[in-house]
């Protein structure tokens, strides 16, 4: 549910499923900005599925020496290069 007030601010609000939009408009939005509207064009139904959450499995990271031996070979790509294109 996307919420416009009238000074030209958006609010996004993510809705539990057992709330209903509107009760909540007029609960928790109308009491304080009176001339608050909701933009139907905006709102939409759905659902957000953590899947890292359900899904994610630890692994541990590589071994420092393994790291440092990548970067190091990174770095003598690039200075590689960069001897071409200066010579």
């Amino acid at each position: 549910m996307k919420v416009f007030f009238a000074a030209c601010e958006s609010v996004t609000e993510w809705l539990h499923a057992p709330f209903l939009c509107k009760e909540f408009f007029k609960r928790e939005v109308l009491p304080h900005v009176s001339d608050a509207w909701i933009d139907e064009t905006m709102t939409k139904v759905g659902y957000e599925i953590p899947l890292n959450r359900h899904f994610y499995r630890y692994g541990p990271p590589r071994p420092l020496e393994m790291i440092e031996a990548d970067i190091k070979a990174l770095e003598d790509d690039i200075l590689k290069l960069l001897k071409e294109i200066t010579a």
